[in-house]
């Protein structure tokens, strides 16, 4: 199935390759896409503003016949899509014990927005005698982003055996915001120059990831000084290039906390990773306890620099004077000056009086004095 150019679908449900249906492609028609930028927008009946309920890509369904193989490529490369969905499902598997086919689900954008409660990405439903091979992936590509709260990589059920599911999440380039859920099987990420934006939790400590890959990739975290849980479990961690860690708000931090980031068994990722600059008011390191990447934060010791004359000069029987107030637009001035730094603070005079300007810099044009030595200093209210 070919789209074309500008695409607007209103529906209730959408089914690509569904129970018995296989060697599915759904893409643009590559005549537009080389030469334009089509568009597939997708919502619900009722119109913009709402969700269409259901879309599922190689879904075995309630189909019981066996063996049975279902499979759909969708693939929006060179386009852009906008979809507004609740639950998507991408390669699941029928319920039939003795099922030894196969569900094959595969969906590719590059641009745009999909936006979805729940995704499912491979989903077991047999047991442990069913032999069927179950395969979700999901490529978020280009300048597309998913967001959703809820993502489910190889969700296994009924006993099904856990090493012939697989959940996989290729973000190249693209925008991952949401949270990642390990469903038991073979689940894996892969960030290659991608961005992961993590809303809470990405794999559990009981159901960590299979395994995350991090090639030059962005990760975005929230710091909450009375987490005790990492947001990221891994089984493993396998990098290439520097992957940077960003923290995009704090929490529950007054003192020195850990907070743990992403957790990891076998090989650290530690000498790959980089911490941008924190929040305003917070300093901060990336630490590796060994099975742990920590960020160890602090409040910003505040260090206030008082105002400044930063330079004199005599000018045509004049003295100049200028300087700052080093906290920007706005505020008075004096200057006082003495000829003898012994005389009491008190009894300094005020040379001249005004205002910081937008900069909040100051420059002053006075009368030299007839003493020898003469001393300025600069005071503000």
């Amino acid at each position: 199935l070919y789209l074309g150019i500008t695409n607007a679908l209103y529906l209730d449900a959408v089914r690509f390759g569904k129970q018995k249906a296989t060697n599915n492609i759904i893409a643009f028609n590559p005549a537009f896409t080389n030469s334009t930028t089509p568009v597939a927008y997708m919502r619900g009946t009722n119109g913009a503003a709402f969700r269409f309920q259901f879309w599922t890509i190689g879904d075995a369904d309630n189909e019981t016949t066996v063996p049975n193989s279902v499979q759909a490529n969708v693939d929006f490369s060179g386009g852009k899509l906008d979809a507004l969905t609740g639950t998507l499902i991408v390669g699941r598997g029928e319920v039939n014990t003795a099922d030894t086919g196969y569900a094959q689900g595969t969906l590719t954008f590059t641009a745009g927005t999909l936006d979805a409660l729940n995704l499912t990405n491979g989903w077991g439903r047999g047991n442990s005698s069913a032999t069927a091979t179950i395969s979700g992936i999901v490529n978020v590509n280009g300048t597309a982003t998913l967001a959703c709260p809820n993502i489910t990589l190889a969700q296994t059920n009924g006993g099904v055996n856990a090493a012939l599911v697989s959940g996989t999440l290729n973000v190249t380039n693209g925008t991952v915001r949401g949270n990642i859920n390990a469903g038991g099987g073979v689940s894996t990420v892969n960030l290659k120059s991608g961005t992961l934006v993590v809303s809470t939790n990405v794999g559990s400590a009981a159901s960590p990831l299979t395994a995350l890959s991090l090639s030059t990739a962005a990760l975005h975290f929230r710091a909450d000084g009375n987490a005790t849980a990492s947001s990221i479990y891994a089984a493993s961690v396998a990098t290439s290039g520097t992957s940077t860690i960003t923290i995009d708000s704090v929490a529950n931090v007054a003192s020195t906390k850990t907070v743990h980031l992403i957790s990891y068994s076998g090989a650290t990722p530690f000498a790959s990773l980089s911490l941008a600059p924190l929040p305003s008011g917070y300093t901060g390191n990336l630490a590796d306890s060994g099975t742990s990447i920590d960020l160890v934060i602090n409040v910003a010791v505040v260090v206030s620099t008082p105002p400044t004359i930063r330079n004199i000069q005599i000018s045509g029987g004049q003295i100049i004077i200028g300087g700052t107030n080093n906290v920007g637009a706005g505020g008075t001035y004096s200057i006082l000056t003495t000829t003898n730094l012994l005389v009491p603070r008190t009894n300094w005079v005020v040379l001249t009086s005004g205002s910081f300007d937008a900069n909040g810099n100051f420059s002053s044009t006075n009368a030299t004095g007839t003493s020898r030595m003469q001393f300025y200093l600069l005071r503000v209210p």
